[in-house]
């Protein structure tokens, strides 16, 4: 064999243990986020259709790897309500190739349409926009550092 052979063989085999261990370690965290019991989530439910059921809506979707609500982190940069009772919601992510970002929308979108007579909910990611510790809230930065130490 030579150098050229052994040395693509070790980066394949390092780059299969990076995408086995990714997997590993983050499918419970995917697990947990689509299967969670009913007693483990908190219950949101709105008859009442304004901005501020939706911001409650989303206070309830959770960052996956952080357990911090999008809204306290900064993610949630709009929301608009139009008059054909339809909610779009511009959000942003810590990361620019968030592994988690389809799963996130899926749970935005969800909580909010379990507010009553919502017809439809748009959720556009600004990729534009980079992400800053300093877009939290102070909850959010409480919550984070009670993670760091």
């Amino acid at each position: 064999m030579n150098t050229k052979t052994i040395i693509s063989r070790v980066a394949i085999t390092i780059i299969l243990c990076t995408c086995g261990f990714f997997l590993y370690n983050y499918s419970y965290l995917i697990r947990s986020f689509i299967f969670r019991s009913s007693s483990e989530t908190k219950k949101f439910s709105s008859s009442v259709f304004n901005k501020e059921s939706v911001q409650e809506a989303l206070y309830q979707v959770q960052d996956l790897e952080l357990g911090i609500s999008i809204v306290d982190l900064g993610l949630v940069r709009n929301v608009e309500i139009k008059e054909d009772k339809s909610v779009e919601v511009t959000i942003i992510f810590t990361a620019p190739f968030c592994p988690y970002a389809d799963f996130m929308i899926a749970a935005i979108k969800k909580n909010i349409r379990k507010i009553e007579k919502i017809k439809d909910v748009k959720v556009e990611v600004d990729l534009q926009e980079i992400w800053q510790p300093a877009m939290m809230t102070v909850k959010g930065r409480a919550e984070l550092e009670g993670l760091i130490r």
